[in-house]
């Protein structure tokens, strides 16, 4: 009874160590994209369209107050052309970059 206990318990630590190889393993040219996407690790396995690099509208904008403090206003168009500085970024990312370079640095003199 206690040697069934054994290999009951010694094949779930086996099967628990796959899991969690596989969960641990990493798609090098997955990565990549995500990070090229801008998207998180659990946001990486969706699907995605090609040539969407865009980065998302914020979804959620204070209301704006009828005063004539202007802060708010300088706050918001920073926030934007800071938004569309990093689109442009991210775009000229894409065109120019080089995976071959990231992975092997030395590919370039072969």
């Amino acid at each position: 009874d206690m040697h069934q206990l054994l290999l009951a318990a010694h094949a779930q630590a086996t099967q628990l160590i796959e899991i969690l190889n596989s969960a641990l393993s990493v798609d090098e040219v997955g990565t990549v994209a995500a990070r090229v996407r801008g998207t998180c690790d659990n946001c990486r396995t969706r699907p995605h369209a090609a040539g969407n690099t865009a980065l998302p509208a914020p979804t959620h904008t204070a209301p704006r107050r009828d005063t004539t403090d202007s802060t708010e206003d300088k706050l918001d168009d920073g926030i934007e052309s800071d938004a569309e500085r990093l689109n442009e970024l991210a775009n000229a990312e894409l065109e120019h970059y080089d995976i071959l370079k990231a992975v092997e640095p030395d590919a370039e003199q072969a």
